[in-house]
């Protein structure tokens, strides 16, 4: 039923209007009178009519002003105005600030009929075809999502195919080199099941800015693909800032962390499963609890050619604050602590326990960085139960000692750029 609000500053106008039909036999509810159009902006934000049928001339506030005004808060409302014979040109401005009638006074109680009758009928088909858009945009974007899936899951089909499927679905056609990032919602934080359309919003609205050209994006709950072009000359440290900033973002605005997972550089489209298995990945590693995570698998994962040492390195970074060590990772692993160390060492050039040592540190550096923990909180944090232990560790990788690390950063921040 369409909603309509009277607005005539005489007495007698408004009540023959309200009397002149059975309204609902139109599928038309009077919602409300106003006298003038003060009162009827008041009564139109309260009641959200779909028409409002109103006097030209009125005192405080005339039809012109009111429908200015209501023009700004209710877009979707049409206006009828009613007008005399000697005020034609009030009703051409009126017709011009999209007035969609006009009536005449004194009002014919059939003329009336008719025109609010085919207000409404505009209204219905245009309700309905919002609707059907609506309806038919859904079913596409699900179409799209569908297609997406079924690549990043593993679909084979040739180029050409790939290519026609994607113009058929209005998709950009990646040819670029391309990078496909996964952002997870941590699975170590409390249930936000009202939270993924906020985290789409933000997500999209982010995107516009992304250091990355052609994109597509796969929506799952609590899962978000982006699979994007990158431009050779576009440093993988500028995008890992710019997804680091975006979970920052997401995390002050929904209260829980996220973890990134992006792959390495691909060229052949055909190959996006792979690339998004690097993601997921990359994405598998999650850091510190409480903090987002953004890692990339050239870093994680890049020099490791047996999956025992891409295991491995992704058990130091979901363990490494813990007391671990080589037997307990083989162990963990299914394999012997000597066979391990072996390849450890043959694939990455480092061993098992200065890989450990190294994301500590790296943890232990974005942890000052917070300005939330004391010195001796963060050593214990990253797995050292000696400060001075720690202390001389942290010294030996980053040249600094941890306090002195702090204090460093802090000035920096402050210091006034001209």
């Amino acid at each position: 039923m369409f909603r309509l609000l009277i607005v005539d500053d005489e007495y007698y106008v408004r009540l023959g209007i309200k009397t002149a039909i059975d309204w609902s036999d139109i599928d038309v509810e009077v919602v409300g009178e106003a006298t003038d159009g003060e009162e009827a902006v008041e009564m139109a934000l309260l009641y959200r009519p779909d028409i409002i049928l109103t006097d030209i001339r009125m005192p405080f506030m005339d039809g012109l002003i009111l429908m200015e005004r209501l023009r700004r808060e209710m877009p979707e409302c049409v206006f009828i105005v009613l007008s005399g014979y000697s005020e034609f040109e009030y009703v051409r401005q009126a017709i011009r600030q999209g007035a969609l009638a006009y009536l005449l006074k004194p009002i014919d109680q059939r003329e009336l009929k008719d025109t609010v009758l085919g207000v409404t009928k505009k209204l219905q088909a245009k309700k309905d075809t919002g609707e059907y858009y609506k309806a038919l945009s859904d079913e596409y974007f699900e179409l799209q999502q569908q297609f997406l899936q079924y690549l990043l899951q593993g679909g084979k089909l040739s180029a050409d195919m790939i290519k026609a499927r994607l113009d058929e679905l209005h998709l950009p056609v990646i040819t670029a080199p391309y990078m496909v990032t996964m952002l997870c919602r941590n699975s170590n934080e409390a249930s936000g099941g009202g939270q993924e359309r906020q985290v789409r919003e933000i997500l999209q609205k982010r995107l516009r800015d992304i250091p990355q050209k052609k994109r597509m994006v796969v929506l799952l709950p609590y899962q978000w693909c982006v699979v994007a072009e990158i431009d050779e000359s576009a440093k993988l440290r500028k995008c890992m800032r710019w997804w680091e900033e975006t979970a920052l973002i997401l995390q002050r605005e929904t209260g829980d962390t996220y973890v990134v997972g992006i792959s390495s550089v691909w060229r052949d489209f055909r190959e996006v499963s792979q690339a998004y298995q690097e993601a997921r990945h990359a994405a598998d590693i999650k850091g510190f609890p409480g903090l987002n995570s953004v890692v990339s698998y050239q870093d994680a994962f890049s020099a490791c050619s047996r999956r025992e040492v891409r295991d491995a390195v992704k058990y130091i970074k979901n363990h490494f604050y813990e007391d671990i060590t080589v037997e307990s990772a083989a162990q963990a692993l299914g394999i012997s602590a000597s066979r391990l160390m072996h390849i450890f060492k043959e694939d990455l050039g480092v061993t098992f326990n200065a890989r450990v040592m190294e994301s500590r540190i790296d943890m232990a550096v974005r942890l000052i960085g917070t300005k939330r923990y004391r010195i001796y909180e963060i050593a214990e944090m990253v797995g050292y139960k000696d400060i001075r232990h720690f202390s001389r560790v942290f010294k030996r990788v980053t040249g600094m000692m941890p306090g002195a690390y702090g204090k460093a950063l802090y000035e920096e921040e402050r210091v006034d750029i001209p």
